[in-house]
C-alpha cells in the first residue's frame, strides 16, 4: 500500500468521499480541484488518483503533464460509469489501473498491488530515466557542469575552485539548476541526475 494518494477531482463531496474512504484505510492523503493545483507544488512520492469524468482524454493529459514537471508517480483513473473508450485510453496512456466509482476496498487493493509487480518497476524505471532526461535538457551548460559536480560530491568551494569560478556564483547557478529540475533538495537533483545516466 502507498503511505499516501493524491485525489484529483472537480467535485467537492466526491474528493470529500474518496479522501475518507483513504483515510478509513489509514493512508495519508491530500485533494486536488484539478491538475493545475496539483502542479502548484509536484509530489514526490504516492499515488494519484484522478476522476476521468471531467475531460476526453484526461489520463493522457495527466501524464503528459507529470512528465513535463519531471515526475513519474503512478496514477489510477476512476469514473462512476466509464465508457469502454475511456478506460483504453487511460490504460493506453499509461494509467496503473482503472476503477469504477465508488470502489470497494478489495479493488483499491487491488490496484496498488500492481505497484510491486515486477512490469510496473520495470514501466516505472524507464518513465523516471524519460522524465529526468526530459529535466536535464532545461539546464545550461554551466548548470550541468554544477549537477555534475554535486553528483560527484563536491561542495560549493570545491566546485568553484574545479570551474574557476566564485563560490557565491556557484550558488545562483544551483538555485537555478535546482529550479529548473523542480527540484525541493539536493538530494532530489541528485536522485534526477542519476535517472538520466550522470555520475
Amino acid at each position: 500500500m502507498p503511505k499516501r494518494v493524491h485525489v484529483i477531482d472537480s467535485a467537492v463531496q466526491n474528493r470529500a468521499r474518496v479522501s475518507r474512504t483513504f483515510s478509513d484505510m489509514g493512508i495519508s492523503n491530500e485533494i486536488y480541484e484539478n491538475m493545475e493545483e496539483l502542479l502548484e507544488r509536484v509530489p514526490t512520492d504516492g499515488v494519484i488518483m484522478a476522476s476521468d469524468d471531467e475531460h476526453p482524454r484526461a489520463c493522457e493529459n495527466i501524464m503528459r503533464s507529470l512528465q513535463s514537471a519531471g515526475s513519474c508517480l503512478p496514477v489510477v483513473m476512476y469514473s462512476e460509469k466509464p465508457r469502454p473508450e475511456q478506460i483504453v485510453n487511460a490504460m493506453l496512456s499509461g494509467a496503473l489501473d482503472y476503477l469504477v466509482y465508488p470502489f470497494s476496498l478489495a479493488a483499491i487493493s487491488g490496484a496498488f498491488d500492481k505497484l510491486e509487480s515486477e512490469d510496473f518497476l520495470r514501466v516505472s524505471r524507464t518513465r523516471k530515466t524519460a522524465a529526468a532526461l526530459n529535466q536535464i535538457k532545461r539546464l545550461s551548460k554551466r548548470e550541468l557542469e554544477i549537477l555534475c559536480c554535486v553528483v560527484q560530491g563536491h561542495s560549493s568551494k570545491g566546485i568553484a575552485k574545479h570551474l574557476d569560478i566564485s563560490p557565491r556564483t556557484v550558488e545562483v547557478h544551483r538555485a537555478k539548476m535546482l529550479a529548473k529540475l523542480s527540484a525541493r533538495s539536493t538530494a532530489d537533483a541528485v536522485r534526477i541526475a542519476i535517472y538520466a545516466g550522470i555520475d
